[in-house]
């Protein structure tokens, strides 16, 4: 449960949600925050929930996801995303600089939300003690 107490967390929910309500209700439009920060945003948010359903159901807060299963999640939604929900969809538009988008919010979540408290893991996923 960790992660829903990290900043780094809370400000990709935040944004996406303040973004939502800016563009919806005040109708302000700017087309490339409109097409590319909830494609940002979906990665850190999605698979931090993600993060904290694996740590509940392992009981172990020190749990991270390693880089592989980092890129593993974010190729599998993207490619969900851009080309299944595309094709299903009419309100899904296929962009293939929302994959860049994507990719850049999973590196956000490995970097910085994929983090257990009191410890840093390097690159490749191992726990380093502080």
């Amino acid at each position: 449960m960790l992660v829903l107490k990290q900043r780094t967390w809370w400000g990709c929910f935040l944004l996406f949600w303040g973004h939502q309500f800016v563009e919806r209700v005040w109708n302000w439009d700017c087309p490339l925050i409109d097409s590319y920060l909830d494609s940002f945003l979906c990665m850190p948010i999605l698979l931090g929930l993600l993060l904290v359903e694996r740590r509940f159901l392992m009981q172990n807060v020190s749990f991270c996801f390693s880089l592989f299963d980092t890129l593993v999640m974010v190729v599998a939604l993207s490619l969900l995303y851009e080309e299944v929900f595309t094709r299903v969809f009419d309100g899904f538009v296929r962009d293939n600089w929302d994959y860049v988008s994507y990719g850049l919010g999973g590196g956000y979540f490995y970097l910085f939300v994929n983090q257990p408290r009191g410890v840093d893991t390097n690159l490749s996923g191992n726990i380093v003690k502080e």
